[in-house]
């Protein structure tokens, strides 16, 4: 059955990632549940990966340096 949940993530992309997710998690283990699937993808979250801190807040832009 198709996978229905809500995402933590921000983005479009993520509902790929999220698909190819549970495309792999099926592929190496077929007696997952579709429902075990949905559980795991609802309750993902990487911290400070675009996270919504608060709502209505002013918005800083940071200087960051890559190396």
């Amino acid at each position: 059955r198709p996978i229905k949940t809500h995402l933590n993530f921000l983005g479009e992309c993520q509902v790929f990632n999220a698909a190819m997710a549970a495309y792999a998690c099926k592929l190496v283990n077929p007696t997952i549940t579709e429902d075990q699937i949905e559980q795991g993808l609802s309750q993902a979250f990487l911290p400070g990966r675009f996270e919504i801190i608060k709502k209505n807040a002013t918005l800083i832009k940071m200087k960051t340096r890559r190396v």
